[in-house]
């Protein structure tokens, strides 16, 4: 008896995935993954994964990518008595909607990771369906209810787990000039600009974008004279919380204004609390609303000079002591929905095959 994982894309690039293997390690159910290798550089030796690779860069490549990747899916699925199914990406739940709904009506997890599709009236249509009809429903933020069909949705939350004793900042910086901090892949680049021209050449801070795309701004800001701000591309991972231990502010500064991001909590988040770093945000999103209700970030509108005086103050006169004791409150509470998470997900993974057997 066994689970199928089924990923849109590749294993590294899914984190999130590790939640699922390790429950069902835990509950010795058998499971095979089946991933599309975008990238085409991820070759997994084992029996249980199945790769699959479709090149082009054409917008009707990528529909035939999608059309092949359905058939080599229900071909895996035919091939294989599977009980469950775990689709893993938006894009996986419309291809084999029809699957879903029928043959594994009631035997699938429904996982939402982010807003994608929700502006066509049929995928809100099958969201209701899938909703309805799955063994649980997983979001990975609560503020995804805003759009969601009403259900029972449990929450799950892309903690990026990692070794943070040594990291945590116990003391408020003493450094002359704060250090502003982008670290991942490096995305809205308009934004970013806005970013970069809002604190150019303020002597108080420096802007670190480092990740994958980074070298893109420095064009702009040679045109633009910014000389405040440096730029590191693609870095290995475990070199992450190097980089955060040189941060005072994680900037989590994308936008707003769009389902996109108005909705998710980034995992920068989890950053902020588990190092105790303020985390800065922009306003009228979701991001905001924990920030604020936790009270470890600070809402950066970028509208008034003021703001920056208001910022500088903020983070040198910041009570360590409370702060602290905020993220770890925050960081409590999730791992209060990942305890509920894990015991209901094992609970109805466990009913499914109680069912199948009889």
């Amino acid at each position: 008896m066994k689970a199928l994982i089924i990923l849109a894309d590749n294993i590294y690039l899914t984190p999130y995935i590790k939640f699922y293997t390790t429950i069902l390690d835990s509950e010795e159910i058998d499971y095979d993954i089946v991933y599309w290798d975008k990238n085409s550089n991820e070759k997994i030796i084992g029996k249980r994964y199945f790769r699959f690779v479709c090149d082009g860069e054409k917008k009707s490549d990528k529909v035939i990518g999608y059309l092949k990747y359905r058939k080599y899916i229900k071909n895996l699925i035919k091939q294989n008595s599977y009980f469950a199914l775990i689709p893993l990406h938006a894009v996986i739940y419309f291809i084999i909607f029809d699957v879903l709904n029928n043959k594994f009506k009631g035997k699938y997890i429904f996982d939402v990771r982010d807003y994608s599709y929700e502006k066509s009236l049929i995928y809100r249509w099958m969201q209701k369906r899938l909703a309805e009809n799955s063994i649980i429903n997983i979001i990975s933020s609560k503020g995804y209810k805003a759009f969601l069909p009403d259900g029972e949705y449990y929450v799950s939350h892309n903690i990026p787990y990692g070794n943070y004793k040594k990291y945590k900042q116990l003391s408020n910086t003493e450094n002359l000039v704060i250090q502003l901090s982008y670290i991942g892949l490096i995305r809205f680049m308009e934004q970013n600009k806005k970013i970069l021209l809002f604190f150019k050449n303020d002597k108080r801070f420096h802007l670190n974008f480092i990740g994958t795309n980074a070298k893109q701004l420095e064009e702009f800001c040679d045109v633009n004279e910014i000389k405040n701000a440096t730029f590191i591309d693609t870095f290995d991972s475990k070199d992450t919380l190097e980089f955060y231990k040189s941060t005072d502010l994680i900037m989590n500064l994308y936008g707003n204004h769009t389902p996109l991001l108005d909705y998710a909590l980034s995992n920068k988040l989890y950053y902020s609390a588990c190092l105790y770093k303020p985390i800065l945000v922009c306003e009228d999103t979701y991001m905001e609303k924990i920030s604020t209700e936790y009270n470890i970030g600070f809402t950066l509108k970028m509208e008034k000079e003021k703001e920056k005086d208001d910022l500088y103050n903020y983070i040198k006169c910041l009570d360590r002591e409370k702060y602290i004791k905020n993220c770890d409150l925050f960081m409590e509470d999730v791992f209060k929905d990942i305890a509920e998470l894990e015991e209901k997900t094992i609970e109805r993974l466990r009913e499914i095959k109680n069912r199948v057997r009889l």
